[in-house]
């Protein structure tokens, strides 16, 4: 399978998880985990999706204007 591009058209709605993960997994995580409701276009393909990103990694993908995925 290839990675490809998806580019952020919105993003709907942000949530922290951290603290929901850290009670199933039994795993602190070093840094926060965040729940992201958005928008992206892949090759023409536009699609509404919950996505999970680390912190950092999203904070990339807003910058950047699109994830691997």
């Amino acid at each position: 399978m290839n990675v490809l591009e998806h580019f952020i058209k919105e993003i709907h709605s942000v949530r922290d998880i951290t603290e929901e993960f850290k009670q199933h997994s039994g795993y602190e995580p070093t840094e926060p985990l965040l729940q992201v409701d958005l928008t992206y276009d892949c090759y023409g393909i536009i699609t509404r999706e919950t996505k999970t990103f680390w912190k950092s990694d999203f904070e990339r993908a807003k910058k950047e204007g699109y994830f691997m995925a």
